[in-house]
């Protein structure tokens, strides 16, 4: 499962993999964890040495995140529309972490629900 999100450090990534690790049913899944330019996270996470965890930091290679793409059985993420799109384009299952609309919201206009 590919967790996006960390980019950040918005999402609560440590407490999540944290949460998941504590369930046994859960420990044959391997997470791999985008962690973009947060550097902290990437480097708290190497210190873990969960071979269940694999931390990535930014990928600037289309190639590398395509094969990371291909390798993975799902998704987990917050709704922004670079990952949904690519997720959708690669018939991925898309699991949403969290509602991030004051993420949104300062990132600029969004439709308002009535």
């Amino acid at each position: 499962m590919l967790i996006s999100g960390g980019n950040l450090g918005v999402g609560g990534i440590e407490e999540l993999l944290k949460n998941l690790g504590s369930t046994n049913s859960l420990q044959p899944i391997q997470f791999y964890v985008l962690c973009g330019e947060n550097i902290k996270l990437y480097e708290k996470l190497k210190r873990l040495q969960n071979h269940y965890v694999v931390p990535y930091p930014y990928i600037s290679c289309r190639k590398k995140m395509n094969d990371l793409y291909d390798q993975i059985d799902a998704i987990l993420t917050k709704p922004r529309g670079v990952t949904i799109s690519e997720s959708l384009l690669k018939r991925k299952p898309i699991l949403i972490l969290h509602n991030f609309l004051g993420v949104i919201k300062k990132n600029g206009p969004i439709i308002e629900q009535n």
